[in-house]
This record gives structure tokens, sequence and C-alpha cells, in this order.
């Protein structure tokens, strides 16, 4: 070769490398990102997990993007928001015919893992993966595992650890891939819950390794979210339309992971942190169901305090929490067989167990689901001039009934009059807990929703949680039953403490 042309050839191989970026953070693990291919490895602990990832963004339900389509991408640098050890890495993509395209990577040099995310020039979006590859491989071959997570604890949809090899599902929000013998593994999940659902796509091709890896908003599905029909548009915040910030991370420990994300997928508390002693009670579904009255309510009230000295005197609580007699006697589904006429009725025997149970040294709880309709018929909803029928979530011109119960629309004025009107009513009964359930209800997608600024299930959700939460106003004791599995923001569902119960349920108030 002669020596121009060996000139050349080393002037070619360093603009090559010079292309291939590299974001470290954490332990020996960094991000190896291709400028020229728009395509990213992912380096933990020294080992090449995840190869040629790309991210994919769809706008106006029929424009794929993808970081390979584009043909200019530019790398800035600023300080991340998480500490001062944080970096957030901007790669900006641009191309002909094609909407700006901006993916982020937020690193850590005290961290093992990173947080990625996507946004695209747009004015909505529906499908948003800031990662997407056909190449994985955990380099652990004993006993490995992909955790199956529900969207919710509804339909008995269960969590499930396949073995890799044979994993083939999506997830909702959150996935471990794991060995059971080592303990490493991967968890990848999202941290935000307000706008989007997240699923994350699994495809095994070997013991340890992978043919398919997506984490992705814009996720539906007919029986682990419960939708018939697609995720509901996102618009773009200010220029941009950003998806859900998506973080992965690799650990020792698979369950350090899952409990290291927990704490920051949290989002900040609207109802007052729980102080007192773990919650104990007593749920009238396991022995009554719909057999309930006032009578037995008592005598259920009388059975704790003559027979039972240790609910009695707060011996159980005691020792984690000294001075706490509570115990929660909680009036389940058909507790409005102690009302007579309907919601807006005579509420006497409600205040009656109320005070009975007060003066027994007990509180006095109930039961609600505040966004579904089981009658599933037209007529006016209590609480305001609209009918039920005016709230009912439709999807492709269906009404959707889940557990034989219609789903009523959160951002509706009638919804929300109905919940004002029913938990003014528990307060004045004087009642300290209440179990609302049901919940999963209130995240379904719509055609549309009565707030024309809602325009997914997850709005709509943190938006219904919002309202109830401030008529709730923090005077009672709030039981989260069936709802998502991640906490949503603004929500309450991440703010509830563990309450044990002698008897539960979660089944209708009918």
């Amino acid at each position: 070769m002669s020596t121009k042309l060996l000139i050349l050839a080393c002037c070619i191989g360093v603009v090559a490398r010079a292309q291939i970026k590299t974001l470290p953070f954490g332990d020996n693990s960094r991000i190896l990102y291709d400028l020229d291919k728009g395509t990213c490895d992912v380096i933990l602990h020294g080992n090449p997990i995840i190869k040629n990832a790309y991210a994919v963004c769809r706008s106006r339900g029929h424009m794929d993007s993808s970081t390979a389509a584009y043909t200019s991408r530019t790398l800035s640098v600023k300080g991340g928001c998480r500490s001062p050890h944080t970096t957030a890495f901007l790669i900006t993509m641009k191309g002909k015919g094609l909407p700006t395209m901006q993916q982020e990577f937020q690193v850590s040099d005290k961290e093992a893992w990173f947080i990625a995310n996507v946004s695209l020039e747009a004015p909505g979006c529906d499908y948003m993966s800031p990662l997407t590859t056909g190449t994985a491989d955990l380099h652990e071959t004993d006993d490995v595992r992909a955790l199956f997570m529900p969207f919710d604890n509804d339909a008995w949809v269960r969590y499930n650890a396949f073995p890799l090899a044979y994993a083939d599902y999506t997830s909702s929000e959150a996935t471990a891939l794991y060995s059971n013998g080592s303990r490493h593994g991967l968890i990848l999940g999202s941290l935000d819950h307000d706008v989007w659902k997240t699923g994350v796509r699994v495809k095994g091709s070997g013991p340890g390794a992978l043919s398919s890896l997506a984490v992705f908003g814009g996720y539906t599905d007919k029986t682990n979210t419960h939708d018939i029909k697609g995720h509901g548009e996102v618009s773009s915040s200010g220029q941009f339309c950003w998806g859900p910030r998506i973080m992965v991370g690799w650990f020792e420990d698979w369950r350090t992971g899952l409990e290291t994300y927990g704490r920051f997928a949290q989002h900040s508390r609207v109802i007052s942190r729980w102080t007192g002693a773990t919650p104990f009670g007593w749920n009238s579904w396991g022995a009554m169901q719909d057999k309930l009255t006032l009578p037995k309510a008592k005598a259920v009230v009388d059975f704790f305090h003559d027979s039972c000295e240790i609910f009695r005197t707060g011996a159980h609580t005691k020792k984690i929490h000294p001075g706490d007699h509570t115990l929660y006697i909680d009036l389940d589904s058909y507790w409005d067989m102690l009302v007579k006429g309907g919601l807006n009725g005579d509420i006497s025997q409600l205040k009656e167990f109320c005070a009975y149970c007060k003066s027994k040294g007990f509180q006095p709880g109930v039961y609600w689901a505040p966004f579904v309709d089981w009658s599933r018929s037209a007529r006016k909803m209590e609480g305001s001039d609209c009918d039920y029928s005016d709230c009912w979530i439709r999807q492709n011109g269906q009404f959707i009934d889940l557990d034989g119960a219609r789903a009523l629309d959160p951002t509706h004025p009638g919804t929300q009059a109905r919940i004002a009107l029913v938990i003014g009513r528990f307060k004045e009964c004087g009642f300290k807990m209440i179990k609302i359930d049901f919940l999963g209800h209130a995240t379904l997608e719509a055609d549309h929703f009565y707030d024309t600024t809602v325009h997914t299930g997850m709005q709509a959700f943190a938006k219904g949680m919002k309202y109830l939460s401030q008529q709730l106003d923090n005077k009672m004791l709030v039981y989260a039953a069936i709802s998502p599995n991640m906490a949503t923001a603004p929500s309450i569902c991440g703010a509830l403490p563990v309450m044990h119960t002698v008897i539960s349920t979660r089944l209708p108030i009918r």
C-alpha cells in the first residue's frame, strides 16, 4: 500500500472512531453511541448487554420515525437534574422530510443505571420508545428468568417469571431479567405514569439472550390494560412531544434493582404520610357479603370489644407504635343496604353505626368504587344534573364494561359531582377509613374525554384521583384495592400504608 493510501486509510479510521461517543456511568459501565448510525451499545459492569439499540416514535398514528432514518446527528452535554454527579447527553437528529428527534441519556458516575428518553418535534405522538433492539445478551446461563408484570391486580392477570429462552410477552411499566443462580439482573422500567401507559416487550432466544427488547410509551392490550383501542395521542409540550423516562440498569442482586427502581419511580404524595401503627381492620365482605345489616354490624363491634381484649387494648400494635389502640371496622360492599332512598337518601343507620363503633373505642370504615356504574342503565346521576349515560367511557363507540361494571369518565363533571356527594356523606356519617376499589376503570383509554385537554387513560386517571383526594381532604385513612401497580402523579396510591385485615375482600357495591 502506498504511503498516501495508508495515510488516507488511517484518517478514515480516525473519523469512523470519532463517531462513537462514550457516555460513561457507574462502575465500568458506558453507553457507546454511534452518531453515524444512530444506534448505541450499552456496556454494564464491563459486559456488552444491549447492542444496536435505537429510538422509535410514531406521530399521528401513521408516521414512524427511528433514529436510524436520520442523516444528521449532533451530541450536546448538560448538567443532569438528579445530582451534581449527573450528566445529561442530548443527541439531536435531523433529516430531510423528518421531524427533529431528540434522544436523551442521563447518567451518573455514582450509579449502575441510566435514564433514557426520546422526544419528537410533532403536535402529538402515541408511541415513544427510547430503547428498542433486536440484540441483547445477559451473559448469564443459570436459570435465567424474565419477569412479566401485569398492569393492575384485576381480571386475575398474574405475575410470571418465565424462563428467558421461552419468554414472549409485553410487561406493564417494568420488567426484570435475572439469573436465579447469581441474582444478577437487568431492570428496565418507566419513571413516569401520569400520561403514558408503558410496555416492555421481551422475546427470548436462548438461556440468556433476547431477540427483541423494547421499552415504549403507548402500550394498550385487551387483557393486560383492558383496552380495546390504541393508546391516546399525547400532545406536545411546547415544541416537542416527550415520551416517558425509562430507567435501565444492571444490579448484582435484581431484587435490590427493583427496590432502587421503585424509589425513583415514586411521585410526590397528595395525602399525608401515615405515622401511626400499621392499621388493623375487619372487613364485612368475607363473612356477610350481601347479608349486611345494622344489627349484624353492631354485633361485630361487640364481639371485638367484649371477646377480643387484644384489640380493645391495642396490644396488637403496642410493639409497633405504643399508644395506638386503633381497630377499623369496615363495612364493605352492600353498605348501601343501610341507606334508604339511594345515595341521596336516609343515612341515619350509617351514622348510628359510626357512633356505636367509636363508643366502643374503634374506628368505622366504608367502601366505594368511585369510577364505575354497576347499574349500567341511563338515569339521573346523584349529585348532578347529568345522566349516567353522559359519563360512560366509550372505546371505538362501545361502552366499556369490566368485571360487570361500566367505566365512568373521571374528568366528567357528573362523575366528579357524584364523588363530592358520596365522600361528603361519608364524612357526615363520621367514617375514618375508606376502601376505594376498581380504580383501574379510571385508566381506560377513550374515544374522547369530557376534559378536552385529556387524551390518554393515565391523564384521566391522574385527574380523577386528584379530585378524589381533594374531596377526602386527609380526613380518612385510604385503602386502595383494585388499582394500577404503579403509583401515578398526582395520585394517592403511592401514599397508602399496608392494611392488615382480619377478613378482606375486593368485590363491588351493587
